[in-house]
């Protein structure tokens, strides 16, 4: 009986050890997560180093495609970076996102811890050719090398 005992503690040990070292090895694959207008509001408050873009989702002609090829462009950028991009769609006409969030929308800012939201370096989606990807990607590489810096 003692031995069993000893031999399952032992067993337990190994397998605790094995998905504590699998564990501590991996990184987190770079991404784009979908956050609430609240949660971009807490991120400029609460700087973390994060990368997180406001989208104007207001439906109107053509605003889908544009939706759409923006969340490319951001995923494309997350992807070189290895990093996660957070962003929120803002629909101007729905009274709630209007009184949560008054804040800048189609862009994408980098939280920088110690700054307030006023200094916080953006790039603004209206300077950027959103239709052709690799090139709007090659643009917002100005804000993720800033963050590089830091």
């Amino acid at each position: 009986m003692k031995k069993l005992k000893f031999l399952v503690l032992i067993v337990s040990v190994a397998i605790l050890t094995s998905v504590i070292l699998s564990s501590c090895g991996k990184k987190e694959e770079p991404k784009i997560e979908k956050i609430s207008l609240k949660e971009v509001k807490d991120k400029m408050n609460h700087p973390k180093n994060e990368f997180v873009s406001v989208i104007d989702a207001t439906p109107d002609n053509g605003r889908d495609e544009y939706v759409k090829y923006l969340k490319k462009m951001l995923r494309k950028s997350a992807e070189k970076h290895e990093t996660t991009v957070y962003y929120a769609e803002y629909n101007v006409h729905d009274d709630k996102d209007y009184d949560t969030y008054k804040g800048e929308t189609s862009m994408i800012f980098y939280s920088e811890k110690g700054k307030k939201p006023s200094k916080m370096k953006m790039i603004s989606f209206d300077t950027v050719d959103w239709k052709d990807t690799d090139s709007a990607v090659e643009e917002l590489d100005e804000l993720f090398k800033y963050a590089q810096k830091e």
